[in-house]
C-alpha cells in the first residue's frame, strides 16, 4: 500500500516528541489543519500508453489521504483542463475513481471569474475585484464525494486510498511533445511550468499546493527504446521479454510537493560525469560532446555552493535533461532540472560560457532552496527563489571576479529602480492589503499575478539578501542557511511523522525567525525598510568644501511627489565615501528629512604642489597629477552609498575635474560607470580625452573600457566638428590594436586565445563596432568613412587560422552597421526602387543579404549572424532606405523549421516595427502577433512572445485623450480582443496573466477610451482643453 500502511494520524508539533524549538522552518502544522480537509502523506504514479501521433498518456495514481475532520462530504483536488477522466472520455472510457476500493461519483468545476460582458467593466479594476473573490472562494477542479460506507473511516481519521485513472490527451500547456529529427530520432515529452507556482495538476490528479509535501513513487512503462527520467531515485527498470516496452520506478523517499515533481520521456542519451557518478546529464543523439564541454566545470559548481553552505547536496542524485523548445533556460524539479538544449555550446564558442554556467550555478542553488526547502505559498516565494538567485551571484563572484560581481549588482538595483519608476514599490511581505492598492492585479494568486511583476520581486528579494548579508556578516549569513538546511534535512527523516515535514517549508515570517535565532541581531528596522515596505530613494546631491574651516557641506535632497511612483523618503543612516589626498575617508550621516545637510569634517589640507602619492581605498598609493585640482581643497571626488546598501537612484553635483579623477583613479566598478554616465553631460575635450585614456588602459576592467567606448561616441557627436580633426579617436584604437601590422586599416588575423587578459580584449574588440556606428556629423548623419570603415571590418575579416568562432564577433560588426543607419535624404518611391538607393547603403544591403545567405549555407552559432542581418534590415526599413515589408520577417517567425532563437528575433522586429513606425498597414501584423501568442506550439516561442510585447505593445496608454485615439491600432475590436483574451480561463496561465500585462500598458486600468460612447469622449476633451489653458497637463482619463 505504501510508506504509511498503519499511520492513524500524525503527531502535531505541540508533541515533546517532535518539538525542535522555535528557530526551524516551521509553519505551523496548525494552520494545516484548518486550511486542508484531508492530508495527502504518499501518491504513487504510473505513467503508460505513450502515443506521441495523438499527444496524449495515461495516468493511474494512489494517493494516501488523511483526514483532518471527522465529517468531510467531498474530497477536493486539482486537475488540469487536458486531464480526462472516466466520464470524460466519450465512449471509450476506461478506468475508475475509487475510495478504498469503493467507486465514487465526482465531478468536476472550472473557476470562473464571473465577469459582467458590459463595457464598463471591461477594466482591470474590475477584473482585479472579480477574480480575487472567485479565487478566494476556489478549492480545486475535482469534487469527488465520499461514499457512505468509507464514512466511518473517515470519521476514526484513518488512512484511505483514493484511486483515479485519467487520460491527458493533447495538452496546450505543462508538457510538450518535441518530434526530434526528420526519422524521429531525438523525440521526447517533458513537464514544464506554465504557471508561475505549479503545472503538475496539468497532467495528474493531485493536491497541487507548495505546504502539502507527499512522498511519491512513479512508475514509467516506455518503448524499449526510451529513457524515462524522473524525480526520486531510480529503484528499478524491467523490461518485457519481447522488448517492447521498458518500465522504470523511481521512488523520491524526500517530503516533496507535487509543483516539484517533473519527468521527461524520450529518446536520450547519458553523459556521466568522472568526477561525479551521481549526477547525469541526458540529452538527444548526437551532441553528448557538447554536453560533455558545457558542464565541464560542473564540479567546480558542486563544491563551491557546498562548501559555502556547509551541506551536502540535499539528493542521492541528480539528472540535467537537456530538452527542446522549453520555455524558460532552466526549470528545477526535485533532484532533476530541464534546461534548453540551445544553452550547449561547442568548445569554439567563447561569447556563451559566463551566461550558460550562471544558468547551471541557478539550478544547482534551486535544487537546496525551491526544491529541497519550500515555500510556503506565491507570497513567500521570493524568500527560496532569491537565496537560490544570490548564492548564483556569489558563484559569480568567485568564478569571475569582484569587478563582474558589482557590476551584476549595480544592474540589478538599476532593474529594481527602473521597475518601481514605472509600476510603482515592490512590496516583498506587506502587512495589509492596502499597500497593494496600486497593483492592477492580485499577487496572492498564481492564477492572477503578473510573472513581469514577479521577476521583479525576485530580483528585489535578491538585493535584499544581499544588503542582509552587509548587515549581518557573511560568515553569520551562511550560518543562517546552513540552520535551514540542516533542520530541513533532519525533519526529512522522519517518515512516519508528517507533521513535522512542515519544517521543510518556509515563509518569510519564518526565515527571519531563523535569522534572529542563528544571529541574535535585531532586524525590526531593516525589515521595514526592505520587507514590510517598498519603493526606492531618489537623491540629488550636492556639496562644496569650505576652505576655512575644512570641511565638506553635503546637502540631500529626496525628490518625493506625489505623483512619483516607487519614490519614497528615506530616514535613516547613509554611508558617505570622500577620496581625499591623505587618503579615502568614510562618513555616516543620518537621513532624517526630505532635504538635510551635514558637515564632514577633511582629514587633509590643499596642497599645491602638482603631483602627489595619493592612498586610495584599496590600499594602493599612486602618483596623481594634481594639476586639474582646485589648489585649497583636498577633495578629489565623493560617493554616495559606495557598497550599494540601499536601493537608490543618485545625482551628484560634481564637478568635472572629480568625475575624471574618479574615472581614472577609482578602482570600484560601480563608481566608474557612474563616473562615465556622468562625463557624457560635459561634451568637452578633456572629457574626449579622459575617455579616450580610459579606453586605451589594459587595467580597466572590460565593462568598463566597453561603457567608456559608448560615451565617447556621445561627447564626440556633441562636440563642434573643429575641435575635432584627424581620425576618429575609436577608429584609431582599433587600428593600433586589432589592425594589420602593413596595414592598420584592414583587421589582422583573428587568434582569440581564452585566458582572462585576451578574453577581456576580445570582448572589447566586440563592443567597439557598435559604438563606432553611432557616431555623427552634421545633420546627424553618420560620416562616411565611418561606414566604409565598418564595411571593410565585415570585408577582410578573416578567421581561418581561429580555433576559436568568430560568429558573435562577425554579428557586432553587422550591429555595427545596422547602429550607423540614419534617416534617408529622400523619400523612398512607391516602387523603392535599388537605383534611387545611397552608394554606401546599397554595397551595405548586398554585404547584409551575402551574410544572411552564407548563415543558411553555413550556420553560426544560434543563427547569431542571421539574427543581426535581420535587424539590420528592420533599420533600413525604418529609415526609409526600403520599403517596410514585414513579411521578410514573418518567413523566419511563422517557419517552425527555422531555429527558434531566429524566430524570436524575427518576432522582436515586428514587434520594433509596429511600435515605431506607427503604420495603419501593420493592423494585420498586430492581429497575427497576437494569434501566434496563443496558438503557436512552442513554449518558448508563446512565452518568448508575450515578453517581447510587453515593453513594446502597440501603442502605450496617453492621458491626452486626442492622442489616445490617434493611434491607428487603437480600435474597438483591438481593445475587445485583448481583453478576451486576458479573461480566456482556458489560455495557458501565465500567457493570459502576460496579456493583462499588455492590456495595461495600453489603456491602464481604466476602460479603453475606443469603448466608451462619444458623448463622453467629448466631455473628456472638453475638460482637457481647459486644464491646458489654465496651463496644467492632461489628467488622468478615469
Amino acid at each position: 500500500m505504501g510508506y504509511i500502511d498503519n499511520l492513524q494520524s500524525p503527531r502535531l508539533p505541540s508533541d515533546p516528541s517532535t518539538s525542535r524549538g522555535a528557530d526551524t522552518n516551521n509553519c505551523s502544522f496548525s494552520e494545516k489543519l484548518a486550511k486542508y480537509k484531508v492530508l495527502s502523506l504518499h501518491q504513487s504514479v504510473r505513467l503508460y500508453d505513450v502515443d506521441f501521433g495523438n499527444k496524449s498518456f495515461r495516468i493511474h495514481t494512489d494517493i494516501q489521504i488523511l483526514p483532518m475532520q471527522t465529517k468531510i462530504k467531498d474530497i477536493v483536488m486539482h486537475i488540469g483542463e487536458y486531464c480526462f477522466l472516466p466520464n470524460e472520455q466519450g465512449d471509450n472510457h476506461f478506468g475508475t475513481v475509487t475510495l478504498d476500493g469503493v467507486p465514487c461519483k465526482y465531478r468536476r468545476k472550472r473557476l470562473d471569474f464571473k465577469l459582467d460582458n458590459h463595457i464598463n467593466s471591461m477594466n482591470l479594476t474590475s477584473l482585479k475585484k472579480s477574480s480575487s473573490d472567485a479565487l478566494a472562494k476556489f478549492e480545486g477542479e475535482l469534487f469527488i464525494e465520499v461514499p457512505h460506507d468509507v464514512q466511518h473511516k473517515m470519521q476514526e481519521r484513518k488512512v484511505i486510498v483514493l484511486s483515479i485513472d485519467c487520460l491527458v490527451k493533447c495538452p496546450a500547456y505543462g508538457i510538450y511533445f518535441a518530434n526530434g529529427g526528420k526519422r524521429g530520432d531525438g523525440a521526447h515529452v517533458y513537464t514544464y511550468r506554465s504557471g508561475l507556482m505549479s503545472s503538475t495538476k496539468d497532467w495528474l490528479p493531485c493536491f497541487d499546493a507548495p505546504d502539502q509535501l507527499n512522498l511519491w513513487r512513479l512508475q514509467f512503462d516506455v518503448p524499449f527504446k526510451w529513457t524515462a527520467l524522473s524525480s526520486g531515485e531510480l529503484v528499478e527498470v524491467e523490461a518485457l521479454s519481447d522488448e517492447s516496452l521498458k518500465t522504470y520506478v523511481y521512488v523520491l523517499g524526500t517530503p516533496t510537493p507535487a509543483s516539484n515533481i517533473g519527468w521527461a520521456i524520450g529518446d536520450f542519451e547519458d553523459t556521466i560525469q568522472p568526477e561525479m557518478p551521481d549526477v547525469s546529464s541526458y540529452s538527444p543523439p548526437g551532441v553528448q560532446s557538447l554536453v560533455k564541454h558545457t558542464l565541464a566545470t560542473l564540479p567546480r559548481v558542486f563544491t563551491f555552493i557546498e562548501e559555502t553552505l556547509s551541506c551536502r547536496f540535499p539528493y542521492a542524485s541528480y539528472k540535467m535533461v537537456f530538452v527542446d523548445q522549453p520555455p524558460e533556460e532552466s526549470q528545477s524539479y526535485a533532484g532533476i532540472t530541464m534546461f534548453n538544449i540551445n544553452l550547449l555550446y561547442h568548445k569554439k564558442i567563447l561569447d556563451t560560457v559566463q551566461s550558460v554556467r550562471q544558468v547551471v550555478g541557478l539550478a544547482v542553488a534551486s535544487q537546496f532552496f525551491g526544491c529541497f526547502v519550500n515555500a510556503r505559498c506565491l507570497e513567500d516565494l521570493w524568500v527560496v527563489k532569491s537565496l537560490a538567485m544570490h548564492l548564483t551571484a556569489l558563484y559569480v563572484e568567485k568564478t569571475f571576479g569582484s569587478s563582474e560581481y558589482h557590476y551584476l549588482v549595480n544592474k540589478l538595483m538599476e532593474q529594481i529602480c527602473d521597475y518601481e519608476t514605472s509600476f510603482g514599490p515592490i512590496i516583498l511581505q506587506p502587512k495589509s492589503p492596502q499597500q497593494q492598492n496600486h497593483l492592477y492585479f492580485n499577487p496572492s494568486y498564481p492564477e492572477t499575478c503578473s510573472p513581469h511583476y514577479a521577476e521583479a520581486r525576485y530580483k528585489k528579494g535578491q538585493f535584499v539578501m544581499r544588503c542582509l548579508q552587509l548587515k549581518l556578516g557573511k560568515e553569520h549569513f551562511l550560518k543562517v542557511l546552513n540552520r535551514m538546511l540542516v533542520v530541513a534535512n533532519q525533519f526529512s527523516q522522519n517518515l512516519d511523522k508528517p507533521a513535522e515535514w512542515s519544517h521543510m517549508i518556509v515563509s518569510c515570517e519564518s526565515f527571519f525567525r531563523t535569522v534572529i535565532s542563528v544571529t541574535g541581531r535585531e532586524l525590526s528596522y531593516f525589515m521595514d525598510l526592505f520587507v514590510y515596505n517598498g519603493g526606492h530613494a531618489n537623491f540629488d546631491v550636492n556639496f562644496q568644501h569650505n576652505r576655512k574651516r575644512n570641511i565638506v557641506e553635503l546637502e540631500l535632497k529626496q525628490d518625493v511627489r506625489s505623483g512619483s511612483k516607487g519614490k519614497i523618503e528615506y530616514v535613516g543612516p547613509l554611508t558617505i565615501s570622500i577620496q581625499e589626498l591623505d587618503g579615502c575617508f568614510t562618513h555616516t550621516v543620518q537621513i532624517d528629512a526630505n532635504t538635510s545637510k551635514h558637515d564632514l569634517q577633511c582629514h587633509s589640507k590643499g596642497r599645491r604642489q602638482k603631483r602627489k602619492k595619493v592612498p586610495l581605498s584599496t590600499g594602493e598609493e599612486l602618483d596623481i597629477d594634481l594639476s586639474a585640482l582646485d589648489a585649497d581643497s583636498p577633495v578629489m571626488w565623493i560617493r554616495i552609498d559606495p557598497q550599494i546598501e540601499l536601493p537608490r537612484t543618485l545625482k551628484i553635483a560634481q564637478p568635472q575635474n572629480q568625475w575624471e579623477y574618479m574615472l581614472r583613479y577609482e578602482r570600484c566598478v560601480i563608481a566608474q560607470t557612474m563616473a562615465i554616465e556622468a562625463l557624457q553631460h560635459f561634451p568637452l575635450q578633456n572629457t574626449h580625452n579622459v575617455l579616450v585614456e580610459a579606453i586605451n588602459n589594459p587595467k580597466f576592467f572590460h565593462r568598463v573600457r566597453s561603457r567608456a567606448a559608448l560615451c565617447l561616441t556621445e561627447v564626440s557627436n556633441r562636440l563642434p566638428d573643429g575641435l575635432i580633426s584627424g581620425k576618429p579617436a575609436l577608429i584609431d584604437f582599433f587600428e593600433k590594436n586589432f589592425g594589420c601590422s602593413a596595414n592598420p586599416s584592414i583587421p589582422a588575423l583573428h587568434n582569440f586565445v581564452a585566458t582572462s587578459s585576451n578574453l577581456q580584449r576580445y570582448i572589447l574588440m566586440s563592443s567597439l563596432p557598435p559604438a563606432i556606428g553611432r557616431m555623427r556629423r552634421e545633420l546627424k548623419h553618420c560620416p562616411r568613412e565611418i561606414t566604409r570603415f565598418l564595411l571593410g571590418l565585415l570585408q577582410f575579416n578573416d578567421n581561418s587560422i581561429n580555433r576559436y568562432s568568430d560568429d558573435h564577433y562577425r554579428s557586432a560588426l553587422i550591429g555595427g552597421l545596422t547602429s550607423s543607419i540614419t534617416q534617408a535624404e529622400r523619400s523612398l518611391g512607391e516602387a523603392g526602387r535599388p537605383e534611387a538607393l545611397n552608394e554606401d547603403i546599397d554595397e551595405m544591403i548586398m554585404e547584409i543579404t551575402r551574410a544572411l545567405n552564407m548563415d543558411q549555407l553555413e550556420p553560426s552559432y544560434h543563427k547569431v549572424v542571421s539574427q543581426a542581418c535581420l535587424k539590420c534590415i528592420l533599420a533600413l526599413q525604418r529609415f526609409n532606405h526600403l520599403p517596410l515589408d514585414p513579411e521578410v520577417f514573418w518567413t523566419f517567425a511563422e517557419s517552425k523549421s527555422v531555429f527558434n532563437g531566429l524566430r524570436k528575433t524575427a518576432l522582436m522586429c515586428l514587434c520594433s516595427m509596429i511600435r515605431r513606425t506607427h503604420n495603419p498597414q501593420l493592423m494585420p501584423t498586430i492581429n497575427k502577433l497576437f494569434d501566434l501568442l496563443v496558438k503557436d506550439e512552442s513554449p518558448f516561442i508563446r512565452h518568448g512572445l508575450a515578453t517581447l510585447i510587453l515593453p513594446k505593445t502597440p501603442f502605450a496608454y496617453s492621458a491626452d485623450v486626442i492622442n489616445n485615439l490617434s493611434y491607428f491600432s487603437n480600435t474597438k475590436d483591438m481593445a475587445t480582443k485583448l481583453w478576451k483574451l486576458a479573461t480566456d480561463m482556458t489560455l495557458e496561465p501565465k500567457i493570459r496573466v502576460q496579456l493583462v500585462d499588455i492590456y495595461y500598458m495600453m489603456y491602464l486600468i481604466y476602460t479603453p477610451l475606443v469603448l466608451r460612447p462619444k458623448h463622453e469622449i467629448e466631455d473628456l476633451q472638453r475638460r482637457q482643453h481647459e486644464e491646458m489653458k489654465m496651463g496644467g497637463g492632461p489628467s488622468l482619463i478615469t
